[in-house]
């Protein structure tokens, strides 16, 4: 058995959390992304003639935030918890 096995069972669970809710809100704004809900809020907001300048940024800027934080929390997870630091 593994020494100390309940608290790397709770890191794990935690972290697979974390992995669950990112990729939840990443889905969520990949459907705004996919079929243009999100300038279309924006639009149905301001005048037909006004420019709109929010729009797409907002929405790729946060994926790709989303994006980021999956990948580094990964990293240190993997770093933190690999198989070698948990068996010693």
């Amino acid at each position: 058995m593994i020494s100390r096995y309940t608290g790397h069972a709770a890191n794990e669970r935690t972290f697979l959390a974390w992995m669950r809710t990112a990729l939840a809100i990443l889905a969520f704004g990949g459907v705004l992304t996919k079929f243009d809900l999100l300038p279309r809020l924006v639009a149905a907001r301001q005048d037909a003639g006004a420019p709109r300048p929010h729009g797409y940024f907002l929405v790729i800027s946060r994926r790709v935030y989303f994006q980021n934080s999956i990948l580094n929390s990964s990293i240190l997870f993997f770093e933190k918890y690999s198989r070698n630091s948990i068996a010693h």
